[in-house]
């Protein structure tokens, strides 16, 4: 077993040296080795020779954890449906680019739009991306958009 074989991962995206541990020594969160998908979750060496897991599986593509909301959001507008019309698929493209680029403010009706726009017009990716949409909109409006 290789070096990085025995690594696991904190869901804060560091790695966690010893295998048998199930908690991460410095922030006491679970840690993890797995995708949701079942696969291992990569690990490669950086520019300086350092271990550290890759952003997002290249299995199934789920973003880690520690990715930002900026990325989740792009990695949503990426995978917009195939079968959008030509205009919608833009304008959803816009609103995420524009939406990746705010930060959340507690009550941002322009976010709230925007989600319930993509929810509508998008219901494949809106199922698909469930778990990452939840890591994404806020308590309130996931009520409303059954999330």
């Amino acid at each position: 077993m290789g070096e990085a074989e025995a690594l696991k991962i904190c869901p804060r995206g560091h790695l966690v040296r010893y295998d048998e541990m199930t908690y991460c020594d410095v922030h006491g969160s679970p840690t993890f080795h797995l995708c949701r998908c079942g696969r291992p979750w990569r690990i490669v060496r950086d520019e300086l020779g350092r271990h550290e897991p890759v952003r997002f599986c290249p299995d199934c593509s789920e973003p880690g954890e520690w990715v930002s909301r900026g990325e989740r959001i792009l990695w949503l507008r990426d995978r917009l449906d195939n079968d959008l019309d030509k205009a919608t698929a833009l304008e959803l493209c816009e609103l995420l680019s524009r939406l990746a680029e705010l930060e959340p403010e507690p009550d941002d009706k322009r976010a709230d739009d925007v989600w319930a726009r993509l929810k509508l017009a998008a219901p494949k990716l809106w199922d698909f991306a469930r778990p990452v949409l939840q890591s994404l909109v806020r308590e309130r409006i996931k009520k409303e958009l059954g999330l």
